[in-house]
């Protein structure tokens, strides 16, 4: 069996340039999006590139990656903006025979990976355009994925139940599978309501009436504004991230995975360790509540929370590091999807298979644990169809073998910062 081709499917790639949504935009909202993309002021370009990677807030790119994705620019910039053709066979260069798609930073009028939080304290205008850029993005989505290789992330708004409601089942007719979700909105209580509120309660039911999965990606909540060119990178690092991770805990205790118990959510690219953390913490939590005959009357869920994680949810785990993969025990591997952030510059595109290797010899993973990271858990969480992926696995994946025998070639100590990358969550 070690023989068998590798299913390998990347949770995490990216897709979209800023001018493609002319023609998917309505047309009362052109002549203000050929405003926005022309006054845009942030392009990777080979002028700027090495300074914009050199103080980007996610990662410290050491020096030749820096230098490689300088050289490499054109191309990744033209993978992202491919068709599903061209994407699916530059990404089976590597072995891969699917891919999960977020917007690559360029929904129109929208902030990061679309995101506005819940709109909290934003004017009407403001919100008007976002949501028309969001719909721009989701039809250029549909138009673009074959959805027996590729789940799109349709993104989804708190901004409006009614249409997010209409979103999500829009979604779910163009063969999308997943929705974008921000995290939880940085201005409640002061403009807008929690994410757990009943206001909420249709759009929940409707990513679970539908199957979709509900999709949150590293900087879903954060208030990027809060981070200004002054303030030290090193805290942005550190804080924006741990945004993103307080959407697990308000869909546990908060009890929207209690009272939407088909729903599956992903978590990606903001770590997996920390999970493991977070739930311990949880769960500790949970029996003192669960022990107390005083607190016990109020004990709203029945189950502990990391419970609620094993039946409900995914770590999309782009940027695999050596903690995530030693954490396996506590959250089960069966939760674990491996992602290449294919094609940005932090990820492990180009040196999936060498990377891998070293990740899982290392922590002494298995066949099976190999098999369900790499690929079967996403089959899983998205409804992949066997039937289709693996002929093409048979064709182009990598065997288990090749995966867990370290090979000739090794990392070098740049390309192993991720993979030896501490991860961290602030109680």
């Amino acid at each position: 069996m070690l023989t068998m081709s590798v299913l390998l499917i990347s949770s995490d790639c990216h897709t979209g340039t800023l001018d493609q949504y002319q023609e998917y935009m309505e047309e009362e909202y052109r002549e203000a999006y050929a405003e926005y993309v022309g006054g845009f002021g942030f392009r990777l370009n080979k002028e700027n590139v090495k300074g914009v990677l050199a103080n980007a807030p996610f990662f410290f790119y050491p020096d030749r990656i820096i230098d490689e994705y300088h050289g490499q620019l054109e191309d990744r910039q033209a993978w992202a903006a491919a068709g599903s053709a061209e994407r699916l066979s530059i990404l089976e260069r590597e072995g891969y025979v699917g891919e999960i798609l977020f917007p690559d930073a360029a929904v129109p009028f929208s902030g990061q990976f679309g995101g506005f939080g819940g709109y909290g304290g934003l004017d009407a205008r403001t919100v008007e355009l976002a949501l028309a850029g969001q719909r721009a993005f989701n039809r250029r989505l549909a138009d673009l994925i074959d959805p027996s290789r590729q789940v799109g992330c349709a993104v989804v708004s708190y901004a409006d139940v009614d249409a997010a409601v209409a979103t999500v089942h829009k979604a779910a007719e163009d063969g999308m599978r997943a929705v974008l979700l921000d995290g939880v909105d940085p201005s409640f209580p002061v403009f807008n309501e929690p994410i757990i509120s009943p206001k909420y309660e249709p759009m929940w039911s409707a990513i679970e009436e539908t199957g979709l999965v509900a999709q949150f990606h590293v900087g879903a909540g954060a208030p990027f504004p809060y981070y200004p060119p002054e303030i030290p990178r090193e805290i942005a690092q550190i804080e924006i991230p741990s945004w993103s991770h307080r959407v697990l805990w308000w869909l546990i205790w908060g009890g929207v995975l209690e009272r939407h118990p088909q729903m599956h959510c992903a978590f990606t690219e903001m770590g997996t360790a920390w999970v493991a953390q977070a739930l311990r913490f949880m769960d500790w939590q949970w029996e003192g509540v669960n022990a107390s005959r005083y607190a016990r009357r109020e004990m709203r869920l029945p189950i502990k929370p990391s419970d609620y994680w094993k039946r409900q949810c995914f770590t999309g785990a782009s940027l695999l590091s050596l903690e995530d993969l030693e954490a396996r025990d506590f959250l089960d591997p069966s939760t674990i999807m491996y992602g290449t952030d294919y094609a940005h510059p932090e990820g492990t595109w180009s040196r999936t298979h060498p990377y891998l290797r070293r990740a899982f010899s290392e922590t002494n993973c298995n066949e099976d644990e190999v098999r369900a990271i790499c690929g079967e858990n996403a089959v899983r969480c998205y409804r992949f169809d066997l039937d289709v992926l693996t002929p093409i696995a048979e064709r182009v994946g990598p065997t288990v073998e090749s995966l867990l025998t370290p090979g000739d070639e090794s990392l070098d100590d740049d390309e192993l910062r991720i993979l030896t990358r501490p991860d961290f969550i602030g109680m």
